[in-house]
C-alpha cells in the first residue's frame, strides 16, 4: 500500500479513519546471491561451508579493477565520496559503489558491464556494503539516505531521505520485504531507526 504520514493533535480520545491505497504492481527479476549482504545473510555471522585462503601462498591474483580511489590520501572529500564500498554477491555479479556510481562487474574477468548513478548523494567513507533484496539493490548514501535501483538494469527506483538525516554507520539488513537501519548523527543529536517497506509506491516517479 502506499504509505500516509501526517501529523495528529488531539487532547482526548479520537478515532481516525486513514483509507490506505494499494501500491502499483511491479515485477523485479528475482535472483539468488551467493552473498546477498555484508554478513552474507540477515543473522550477520558469516559461516560458510567452504574452505578459504590463509596464506598469500594459497591465493591467486586473476584480475583487479578500479573504480574508485583508496583512502591512503590527504583530501578529505576524497574519503567521503570516492571510497569503493565492500561488494557483494548477486546471480553471479559482482556489485559495488564508488564515488556517485554503482557497478555491475563479470566477476570472471573483472569488467564493468553495467553502471548507475546514485542521484541521492554519495557514501560517508564507504563503510557500508550494498544489501541485495527483493530484485532490488539498496545502497546507503549520506545525509540519512537510502536510493533503490534495479538489480538487474541498474535503473533507480526510489530514494528515500530521512527527516533527521545522518551518517550511514550501520548495515542495512534485508527481510521480508523491508529494510532496517539506523543513522548517526553525532553522539548528542538524535537519529532515527526505520523499517522502511521496499515497494515502489510510485513507479511514474
Amino acid at each position: 500500500y502506499v504509505g500516509k504520514t501526517g501529523k495528529i493533535i488531539t487532547e482526548k480520545d479520537t478515532t481516525i479513519s486513514i483509507n490506505l491505497e494499494k501500491a502499483p504492481k511491479t515485477s523485479f527479476t528475482q535472483y539468488d546471491s551467493a552473498w546477498p549482504s555484508f554478513g552474507l545473510n540477515s543473522e550477520n555471522n558469516i559461516v560458510i561451508d567452504r574452505p578459504t585462503p590463509t596464506t598469500k601462498d594459497e591465493t591467486s591474483l586473476y584480475w583487479a579493477t578500479k573504480v574508485g580511489e583508496s583512502y591512503d590520501g590527504e583530501n578529505d572529500t576524497v574519503y567521503q565520496t570516492n571510497a569503493v564500498g565492500v561488494p557483494i554477491l548477486v546471480n553471479d555479479y559482482i556489485y559495488t559503489y564508488a564515488k556517485d556510481k554503482l557497478f555491475k562487474i563479470d566477476k570472471i574477468s573483472g569488467k564493468v558491464l553495467e553502471s548507475g548513478t546514485m542521484t541521492g548523494g554519495t557514501s560517508a567513507f564507504a563503510i557500508c556494503s550494498l544489501t541485495y533484496g527483493d530484485g532490488l539493490i539498496f545502497v546507503f548514501l549520506y545525509k540519512g539516505t537510502i536510493q533503490a535501483f534495479n538489480a538487474e538494469t541498474l535503473e533507480s527506483v526510489w530514494i528515500y531521505h530521512d527527516s533527521l538525516g545522518g551518517q550511514p554507520n550501520a548495515q542495512l539488513t534485508y527481510e521480508n520485504g523491508y529494510l532496517y537501519t539506523g543513522f548517526w548523527n553525532g553522539e548528542s543529536k538524535d537519529a532515527n531507526y526505520v523499517c522502511l517497506s521496499v515497494t515502489d509506491e510510485d513507479p511514474e516517479k
